[in-house]
């Protein structure tokens, strides 16, 4: 007897990992541009309740910002790497595509010692973005996780801990939820729905990221 089979990936989760190379002197422009942004008081007047700690976080018009030649090179990159993402997770052409209404918001944050994002999720919106402008101080020996963003499954699955018949998945078919960690031209684009946290950073340079939120719609 022979056995024909093969795996189908069901219930997957679209979620893109990915970096940005040469793009050295932009990160140290846009890493100026922001402290700069920052001494001006261009805050978010509103503290966010996911932000715990010393984070300064912009308002979330940060691509408007256009006149700066960084945050428009920037604003270019990201929206080249959603869209084409969205190309192909989904069955849209570009024509199609080209014919819908991008809400984007944007901002960055400013993260020193000992700030954390609390555990969150965008579900509002269909994608959710993050870009490292630099990473800052790589985990000390006691915090190996310092600052890595920690994504959920959500699936909520509640196994009985002594049936070692979903232990050992592969990546692919696990549902423990997965961690990132964070270097300088790194991206990573999940779906708004996905909770997520920024672990505690315990380094002494500033970590600084740009946070965009992507919601779709059809033009009015």
């Amino acid at each position: 007897m022979k056995i024909n089979a093969k795996p189908r990936i069901c219930f997957a989760t679209p979620v893109l990992e990915g970096e940005l190379t040469g793009v050295e002197e932009l990160n140290k422009g846009l890493t100026q541009l922001f402290f700069s942004l920052e001494k001006e008081g261009y805050r978010n007047l509103t503290r966010i309740n996911t932000t715990q700690g010393d984070i300064y976080d912009s308002p979330g018009d940060l691509f408007s910002l256009t006149h700066y030649p960084e945050i428009a090179e920037i604003k270019q990159h990201m929206n080249g790497v959603l869209t084409s993402w969205i190309l192909e997770t989904g069955k849209m052409t570009r024509a199609e595509l080209s014919q819908l209404h991008f809400e984007i918001e944007s901002w960055f944050h400013i993260t020193r010692y000992g700030g954390t994002k609390t555990l969150h999720d965008h579900g509002q919106c269909s994608w959710s973005m993050i870009y490292y402008v630099d990473a800052g101080d790589p985990p000390p020996p006691e915090f190996p996780r310092s600052g890595f963003l920690q994504i959920y499954d959500p699936r909520r699955i509640q196994m009985n801990p002594y049936d070692k018949g979903f232990s050992n998945f592969k990546p692919t078919f696990d549902y423990g939820g997965f961690s990132v960690a964070p270097y300088s031209g790194k991206f990573v684009v999940f779906p708004g729905y996905l909770q997520h946290e920024v672990l505690t950073y315990f380094g002494n340079k500033p970590r600084i990221m740009i946070a965009i939120n992507c919601l779709i719609r059809e033009r009015t």
